[in-house]
């Protein structure tokens, strides 16, 4: 099956899809900084499976980056910005409750386990301590 994400932002919408959440089905925003058939063309993939092409366009995109000497499409920053929000979604996770950005003082060891353990549907705290 399929996945959809949509991300809502003060200045615009992206709903992405796909079976790896792939394809960029929707891109709107108030400033158009990007044309948004060029920006579905570009950046969607079709991959064979689920697991999609990896990594394998970033490091592309890196790559031609530092051979052309400009800016990669996700710079490190950006990157760093990724990690963090992942992370304050496992922190969420872990401690039942809604965490504040910029995390302090997080690792992913303090997660160690924490994904070892069930789902619990029906109190929809999706971990349970079984």
């Amino acid at each position: 099956m399929e996945e959809t994400l949509y991300i809502f932002g003060e200045k615009g919408t992206a709903k992405l899809g796909g079976k790896s959440v792939n394809l960029i089905e929707e891109w709107k925003f108030s400033e158009t900084l990007d044309d948004p058939a060029n920006v579905k063309e570009l950046y969607s993939e079709n991959p064979p499976n689920v697991y999609g092409f990896g990594h394998t366009p970033l490091y592309a995109d890196v790559i031609d980056a530092i051979l052309n000497n400009r800016e990669p499409y996700v710079t490190a920053e950006d990157g760093r910005k990724a990690l963090e929000l992942v992370l304050a979604i496992y922190l969420s996770a872990k401690e039942k409750k809604a965490v504040q950005l910029p995390l302090q003082n997080v690792s992913t060891l303090d997660f160690i386990g924490l994904f070892n353990k069930t789902p619990d549907v029906e109190n929809g705290s999706g971990i349970s301590d079984d």
